[in-house]
């Protein structure tokens, strides 16, 4: 995609009405790193040493404690913050959002950069000119709202409709009573209650004369309600919502409706034989208020549910959707994928995307062979794919995306470590011989405490108490340690002399 400069400059200018707020030492910080215009986030904690986010990089810690006369500088520059502890910058996209103690102080910050994207919505460009009303999921970060603001300024300036937004925290149009440039001719209706956002859906409606009314977040029954309505009445409706994927929508009781809803059926003997179902069954109650749903997968990948009611209904019987598209918006880049590199350094490491496959067994093996191998959050990010078969079979979503991103894709039986192991020491040395080597003995004794580990780590999930592993030795200790601790839990040193071992807890 093409830079604009006269996008990133406006980005840049919005940005130093950002920094400006913050204490110089910060601001410094910033100004001396690489790559400033990745910066994501600034994140402030009374006591505990700032934390600066950039993207795709490690965060950058800063090696003095936030201290509450920077926090006060911070807040005296706002207008205030929301009932949802949230406060902006007028015309800027920027969000600050605030942590209070119990005494209602603030003694956190959050400073999310906000910023002008374009070309988030050429791969959906189509649906749009269907005048399809959409629906989009995806986890908290992964860019529904940048795509919800081009969408809008799609809709209002490219395809010439009349565009109201609902924004409830700003986030959509900016802070202040004018929107933000980037929604074009887009009209906004600000919420000054989140509880009133149903309310607010309803009367631009019936006092504005939308062709399309985008809103971000949908999370209530009154809301979801809100939009059945909306959609009924002939408006083209464009939502956001949190969700993995479509199956998590019709099993979230609040949104189900959104999708079709579903209730319970109890089928005749003869019904029920002719299915080859049991007799109670679930099944979609009404039509589906969106007729496309968007699962947003990472930053350039999408599935598509471009037939909703009939993807619900598969779902509702246990199936995976058959129809839906696959869809990367970038698809060269997915062609330097093609050359699988054999062989990976600590600099230019093998990246891992699990699928129903523990990260602590597979971090057990990073550890235990010192593999230059990480794991990644996104599937577009990743060199290889570890699936558990059962959820890798044939026609399953996580295979037809791997086929479209041209990532290779591993499965293993049972998840444990040898299985695992097999499979990154094929993909790390590209050579079934070195794969086949026998472990030598300290090896094996890593291999053993890390299966101990990890099924340690399993109890303590399962129970909530606390589990004592083997007695180790230091070196061996060390690694379990770390395992432990990158799985989120606690080691703790139990024993003297000989008997010293680890135990495992939640605290």
């Amino acid at each position: 995609m093409a830079k604009n400069p006269s996008l990133e400059q406006s980005n840049n200018d919005e940005l130093e009405r950002l920094l400006v707020l913050l204490p110089k030492r910060i601001r410094k910080a910033i100004y001396e790193h690489s790559h400033t215009e990745k910066l994501i986030e600034v994140v402030l904690d009374l006591g505990r040493f700032p934390e600066l986010r950039f993207h795709g990089e490690p965060a950058l810690i800063l090696d003095e404690p936030v201290i509450p006369e920077e926090i006060d500088f911070i807040c005296q520059q706002l207008s205030g913050f929301s009932s949802e502890n949230r406060a902006g910058i007028e015309r800027t996209l920027h969000r600050i959002s605030a942590i209070r103690n119990r005494r209602q102080e603030i003694i956190g910050l959050t400073c999310r950069v906000g910023k002008t994207t374009t070309g988030t919505i050429d791969i959906i460009f189509d649906l749009l000119k269907q005048n399809k009303s959409i629906l989009l999921l995806g986890p908290p970060g992964s860019g529904k709202t940048t795509r919800l603001r081009e969408i809008a300024e799609t809709f209002a300036d490219k395809l010439l409709k009349r565009v109201i937004i609902i924004d409830t925290s700003n986030e959509i149009g900016g802070d202040g009573d004018i929107p933000h440039p980037s929604v074009g001719r887009a009209r906004r209706m600000p919420v000054t209650n989140s509880d009133e956002q149903h309310k607010v859906m309803i009367e631009a409606v019936e006092n504005h004369t939308p062709e399309v009314i985008v809103i971000d977040e949908i999370s209530t029954p009154e809301e979801a309600l809100a939009a059945q309505t909306i959609a009924e009445r002939g408006v083209i409706l464009v939502a956001t919502a949190h969700g993995r994927d479509l199956e998590s929508i019709v099993k979230n009781p609040s949104l189900s409706i959104l999708v079709g809803g579903s209730q319970s059926v109890t089928l005749s003997d003869e019904e029920a034989k002719r299915r080859k179902t049991q007799k109670s069954i679930l099944e979609r109650i009404r039509e589906a208020t969106f007729e496309v749903v968007v699962e947003i997968i990472s930053h350039h990948s999408v599935v598509l549910h471009q037939n909703v009611n009939h993807a619900v209904d598969e779902i509702l019987r246990g199936q995976t959707p058959s129809a839906a598209e696959y869809r990367h918006s970038t698809p060269t880049e997915t062609e330097e994928k093609k050359q699988f590199i054999s062989h990976y350094t600590e600099q230019n490491p093998l990246r891992i995307y699990p699928y129903a496959v523990s990260h602590g067994q597979i971090y057990a093996v990073i550890k235990a062979f010192n593999l230059p191998a990480v794991l990644v959050d996104s599937v577009d990010e990743a060199d290889l794919v570890i699936a558990l078969g059962d959820y890798a079979q044939a026609g399953a979503k996580i295979r037809k995306l791997a086929t479209v991103l041209n990532i290779q894709l591993e499965t293993i039986e049972q998840n444990n470590f040898n299985e695992i192991r097999r499979v990154l020491m094929k993909a790390v040395n590209d050579s079934s011989e070195e794969n086949n080597l026998p472990l030598m003995p300290e090896e094996l004794e890593i291999q053993t405490a890390l299966e101990e580990a990890s099924r340690g780590i399993e109890a303590v999930k399962a129970t909530a108490k606390p589990f004592q592993l083997t007695s180790r030795k230091a070196q061996v200790r060390k690694a379990q340690k770390e395992l432990i601790e990158k799985s989120g839990f606690h080691a703790h040193l139990k024993g003297e002399g000989q008997e010293q071992h680890l135990e495992i807890s939640e605290t």
